[in-house]
């Protein structure tokens, strides 16, 4: 009996039914409106007094009309308490708020194991009482006299219902796409109104004139709406400003993270104000909005509020990352107050007209009852109540480690490690790949001008440039038909210079770059473990742990934070997936996301050490033949390619090719690491791979004479595959995901290392600025996957056009590259490619 009785208090508490009183006013002072419309139809001056001519509203219609109000509000809420449960968990784990993250039900363990109340149950209670509401707007509308006004008010009732359970639920799920805002506004400030109207609107002024009446309806109902609208609009957007870090970590989308904090105060405060300007306007344009003493005394109550309003506007700093409760109290107050005083000067228009009448009507009762609970609780209070803290971590070492683990040691992860242990954090990093000659293999990198900028404040030498750098000036794009002995011919010239604004594209030797890197991290002394393959990433509320084997043993390394730095199949994407399960009521360690999307072709790569090649004489006439800081980019049929030397003293040079390869033909030939697909690989039995593609791609001379002129070991192949940027959340409180874990793209743009170094530099500088570390989050994410995205969009595109082997298709794609105007094409290159980071000021 006990637990059934917790139960059913706890589904009460789900449903939140304090937060839906307020709506009871709404309706009410809507209803009163419809139903004064009775005047309207007699050429007595009756406006300011119908209740003079009736026995007051009807009172079931008034029940009925507000239980229909009410379930919905409560399928809002239940489906809400569901689909926002990650947010509201952060909520509750990191900054507990009087008014925000819920009812806070299904968030506590305690709480979870007294009234077994799971997150299923709430979604199922949810969905059921939208299927109740449209059962009400169903039976109830076709069983009522209305006059007509069904045609009216089921389309009204219809739309509530839909944007109530769209508001958190898929598939639209407004409040995770910036539009909980708008839609909150609309359902309660501007469907919820019209539909009390209409449904009090009486029969007989309705068919009188309909079109008279409906007109008349929307100029009462004006400054009820428009008012109203806009600071509830408001209040949200202050009510998600409080909630920015617990929602940008559950993957919501509001416009507190939308926009940036100084642009969130100003259309916080524009709604506010704009709310009173637009009372002032209806008053002033068009005076039947103000006809009735009713109306005419709401209008005052409503500007009586605009010091409180000012008060509320000087409190939305545009440097405050999350907005006190006090603030938050204050909205709360402000925006029902435009309602509130049309309800009361209704109300006292009804008394003075007929004053036993209505103190008699038990409907003039039950419209004050949802009142009272906001008169008690906001009113008359003081300021926001007081809610306990969680209580601190227990001491111990664990939870007082200070350290960033970081998982992968490549460049993003080797940089990274750097930059924070320059900023004085202690760090230690986590490599799959046993020993850093192995860690060091690949092939060539691209870097565009910012991940140059960022490289040389730790690689200073100019001789190393010089040795292992080499800048492309010029890309000579040419066609290439099919056959091995095919004559190429020119396209257009890409001026990268133009391009990168002067900053120049470099192609890097990797194993160089990673030796340097490696050197500069063991000067430092930083603690990086090789052999290391992390098998498990956890958080909790206080620390982070990662998990990994080594040497056959199973250890454990605990710090404030990971830095996911481990590739397209990261260990630490998978565990923001596992966390934000858990988050939905979910408990899966191992959720996945799936394979990385194959884009359709393989890369073949090779890098040449000149001193160390045969016919190093034969391989550099070929490389000269293009020019001087010149690279080729071969545009062939279902094949793709290109060469070049990668450093200025032109002993080191690189190639590669890419080929359309079907599905079956990469399961079966391309060799892949079981555990990490898409990384650089060494190729065993390079012939018969390529024997294996029967699709009648030929190589031409100089790349055969490039794949004959590489050693075995510095042949690699890779499978082209890349990921969403907008898939997964690239963070969760304590993991935070760069390079390929974060987006993977396909690298037609040579942008996989810039943009991961791009990445850390942002990413630790917000960290160093930031006073808290998912403020540092939220804007690493909403600088960068704009950019990740239309990067991976881009590069992916030019895959699917590369592989076009139609000749209609090829022919088309030839003559658009040599047509297309320089400053459409490289102008695109440049929107796409330059990245411009932001600046962080000092301190937040």
């Amino acid at each position: 009996m006990g637990k059934a009785v917790a139960a059913i208090g706890a589904a009460l508490r789900l449903m939140r039914l304090r937060m839906t009183v307020f709506s009871a006013v709404t309706y009410a002072t809507a209803a009163y409106i419809g139903f004064s419309q009775t005047a309207l139809d007699t050429d007595t001056d009756t406006a300011n007094a119908p209740w003079t001519e009736n026995a007051g509203l009807d009172l079931g219609l008034l029940v009925l009309g507000w239980i229909f109000v009410l379930t919905c509000q409560v399928s809002a809420h239940l489906l809400g308490e569901y689909y926002d449960l990650p947010s509201d968990r952060y909520a509750y784990l990191a900054s507990p708020s009087p008014f925000t993250g819920g009812s806070r039900v299904l968030v506590s363990a305690a709480a979870d194991a007294a009234h077994k109340v799971t997150p299923l149950t709430c979604k199922h209670l949810g969905q059921l009482t939208t299927l109740l509401a449209l059962v009400q707007a169903l039976a109830g509308l076709g069983w009522l006299d209305l006059a007509g006004r069904e045609a009216v008010l089921f389309p009204l009732a219809l739309a509530m219902i839909a944007l109530a359970h769209q508001y958190s639920a898929p598939p639209l799920k407004l409040n995770h796409r910036a539009l909980g805002e708008l839609g909150a506004g609309v359902v309660m400030n501007l469907l919820l109104p019209y539909f009390g109207a209409i449904l009090h609107l009486p029969n007989k002024v309705y068919l009188t004139n309909p079109s008279a009446a409906m007109a008349n309806l929307h100029t009462s109902l004006a400054m009820l709406v428009i008012p109203s609208f806009l600071l509830k609009i408001a209040l949200f957007m202050i009510l998600n400003w409080a909630d920015r870090r617990a929602d940008f970590l559950g993957g919501k989308t509001t416009l507190a993270l939308v926009l940036s904090p100084h642009a969130l105060a100003h259309a916080t405060r524009a709604c506010m104000y704009l709310a009173y300007l637009s009372a002032m306007a209806l008053a002033y344009f068009v005076p039947a909005t103000i006809a009735t003493r009713a109306n005419q005394l709401g209008l005052a109550c409503l500007l009586a509020t605009l010091p409180l309003a000012h008060k509320l506007a000087r409190t939305l700093h545009p440097s405050s990352r999350s907005l006190a409760p006090s603030a938050v109290f204050l909205a709360l107050k402000l925006a029902p107050l435009p309602v509130l005083g049309l309800f009361f000067a209704h109300l006292l228009a009804e008394l003075a007209a007929s004053p036993a009448q209505t103190l008699w009507s038990p409907a003039f009762y039950l419209r004050t009852l949802p009142v009272l609970p906001f008169v008690k609780n906001m009113a008359l209070a003081r300021g926001p109540p007081y809610v306990q803290p969680l209580p601190p971590a227990a001491a111990n070492a664990d939870a007082t480690d200070d350290r960033v683990v970081i998982v992968g040691g490549g460049v993003a992860g080797l940089l990274a490690a750097l930059e924070l242990d320059m900023r004085g954090s202690p760090v230690v990093v986590l490599e799959r790949r046993v020993g850093a000659q192995v860690a060091d293999r690949g092939a060539d990198l691209g870097l565009w001008p910012t991940a140059v900028d960022v490289l040389k404040r730790w690689i200073k030498e100019p001789a190393w440039w010089l040795a292992n750098a080499y800048r492309i000036a010029k890309v000579d794009v040419v066609a290439l038909p099919k056959g091995v002995d095919a004559r190429a011919w020119p396209l257009r010239q890409v001026d990268m210079e133009e391009v990168t604004d002067r900053g120049g594209f470099y192609l890097v030797v990797r194993q160089a770059l990673m030796q340097r890197l490696r050197e500069e991290v063991e000067a430092r002394g930083i603690d990086v473990r090789y052999g290391a393959k992390v098998v498990r990433v956890t958080e909790t509320r206080d620390h982070a742990s990662v998990e990994y084997e080594a040497n056959g043993m199973r250890n454990e390394v605990i710090g404030k934070l990971v830095i996911g730095a481990d590739g397209v199949s990261s260990v630490c994407r998978r565990a923001i997936r596992a966390v934000l399960s858990k988050g939905m009521g979910v408990d899966n360690d191992d959720d996945q996301e799936g394979e990385p999307r194959y884009a359709g072709e393989v890369c073949y790569r090779g890098v040449i050490d000149l001193h160390r090649c045969p016919n190093s004489g034969e391989v550099r006439k070929l490389l000269d033949a293009v020019g001087d800081n010149v690279m080729p980019l071969v545009m062939g049929v279902g094949i793709r390619a290109s060469w070049s030397y990668i450093n200025e003293d032109r002993s080191v040079a690189c190639w590669w090719v890419k080929e359309k390869m079907d599905q079956r033909l990469r399961e079966q030939e391309v060799s892949r690491q079981e555990d990490d697909p898409g990384q650089d690989q060494l190729v065993g039995g390079w012939g018969a791979v390529r024997k294996a593609y029967d699709q009648g791609v030929e190589w031409p001379h100089v790349l055969r004479t490039l794949q004959d002129a590489t050693r075995t070991t510095d042949l690699y192949l890779q499978d082209i595959i890349d990921r969403s940027p907008n898939g997964t959340p690239w963070c969760t409180h304590r993991i935070v995901l760069v390079g390929d874990a974060a987006h993977p793209v396909t690298p037609n743009m040579g942008q996989g290392a810039t943009m991961a170094i791009e990445d850390v530099d942002l990413l630790v500088r917000l960290m160093d600025a930031a006073p808290h570390q998912v403020d540092a989050f939220i804007e690493y994410v909403r600088w960068r996957r704009p950019h990740a995205s239309q990067v991976a969009g881009e590069s992916y595109k030019q895959a699917k056009a590369g592989q076009v082997v139609h000749p209609v298709g090829v022919r088309l794609r030839w003559w658009l590259l040599g047509k297309l105007p320089r400053f459409v094409f490289d102008g695109r290159l440049k929107s796409v490619n330059m990245f411009k980071q932001p600046t962080v000021p000092k301190s937040w």
